[in-house]
């Protein structure tokens, strides 16, 4: 069965234990290594800088989703799965903190790879935020910024679909 791989890139640590939450139900997660400390206890769950899962789409497609913390500590847990990813999406919490996290992620990111991306943030932006964030961020106008509720499935599906649709546009005619 072919597979996608997406990299979710959350900055805003309550977003990312959100999203892990949502996706929860409809994930086959595998075991993450990095959820165990040395004493054999784990973690919370939103606490890990990475979480896996794997969804099916439909019966000959399945989505591999990666949802990682955006923060400088998982710079290199992002450079390193970069590399066999279709697509990332970055969700920007509202703090300016996690809008400097995501500028320097994303300029990481594009140096790494071309691989379509998304941006979007974890509250409703209106037209001038979008704008601000286009231009903080170093986007183009064509760069779609949107919205993406990580506690609501049905607003991460909705993220998940842009990314796939970005990827499916890109590939070559068969």
């Amino acid at each position: 069965m072919p597979s996608v791989k997406i990299m979710m890139v959350v900055t805003d640590v309550s977003s990312k234990a959100q999203a892990t939450e949502a996706l929860a139900p409809i994930m086959v997660t595998a075991d993450d290594p990095l959820s165990r400390r040395p004493d054999g206890g784990g973690r919370e769950r939103g606490d890990r800088p990475l979480d896996f899962g794997r969804l099916s789409v439909r019966p000959d497609l399945s989505l591999h989703v990666y949802v990682v913390a955006g923060d400088p500590r998982n710079d290199y847990i992002c450079q390193i799965l970069i590399r066999d990813m279709a697509a990332y999406a970055l969700v920007l919490g509202p703090s300016a903190e996690d809008q400097g996290a995501a500028a320097s992620l994303l300029e990481l990111l594009a140096k790494a790879t071309d691989r379509p991306r998304l941006v979007a943030t974890s509250w409703p932006a209106t037209p001038e935020d979008q704008s601000g964030l286009r231009l903080a961020l170093g986007l183009a106008a064509h760069e779609p910024v949107v919205a993406c509720n990580c506690a609501d499935l049905g607003s991460i599906k909705v993220l998940l679909i842009a990314l796939l649709e970005q990827v499916a546009a890109m590939a070559p005619a068969a």
